[in-house]
């Protein structure tokens, strides 16, 4: 059974499958879109455990269930910024174990695609999206406080070469 479908029962059944929910894998895309040196960003409400924050993040979310991951970034992108893109290739991956209390040996994937704008639309259609806009490099590192930014703002810091990052901590 995909990960959507169990979020989906964990609604209307019990702890046991929440905690089914929380075990199964997830994929997450990502879509970079550079335009004058600066890379656009979207800032949504997030409840990481401790209220709601502000934060900033590079567009994207969740695959879903029989979706492959090109489709679910065309979805996400255009969900949270109004834009159809087209991917030209993976900038970076990173590989989570254990991310915010899952278990420690179950894995997370994020894909970080570099995009192309091929059209733009009336804006996002996400409700949780409260803004989008082209930020600096220097502005994104003052804007992305939150440790699970450590490996973008590590690869943005680093002339984006580094492709692949492990992370074993479960923060």
């Amino acid at each position: 059974m995909g990960a959507f479908q169990v979020r989906m029962i964990r609604c209307v059944a019990g702890p046991e499958v929440y905690h089914a929910a929380m075990t199964a894998p997830f994929r997450g895309v990502f879509g970079i879109v550079e335009e004058d040196r600066r890379l656009l960003m979207v800032a949504n409400q997030r409840d990481l455990g401790e209220g709601p924050v502000l934060c900033w993040d590079v567009p994207g979310g969740g695959v879903e269930s029989g979706e492959s991951l090109l489709d679910a970034l065309r979805r996400e992108m255009r969900e949270e910024t109004g834009l159809v893109v087209e991917p030209l290739d993976l900038a970076f991956l990173i590989e989570r174990f254990g991310f915010r209390g899952r278990e420690p040996e179950i894995a997370t994937h994020y894909y970080f695609f570099n995009v192309r704008v091929t059209e733009r639309l009336d804006g996002p259609t996400d409700p949780k999206i409260v803004d989008l806009r082209f930020l600096s490099p220097e502005e994104i590192e003052t804007r992305c406080t939150q440790a699970y930014h450590r490996e973008f703002l590590t690869w943005l810091a680093g002339g984006r070469r580094r492709r692949y990052f492990l992370d074993r901590s479960g923060g």
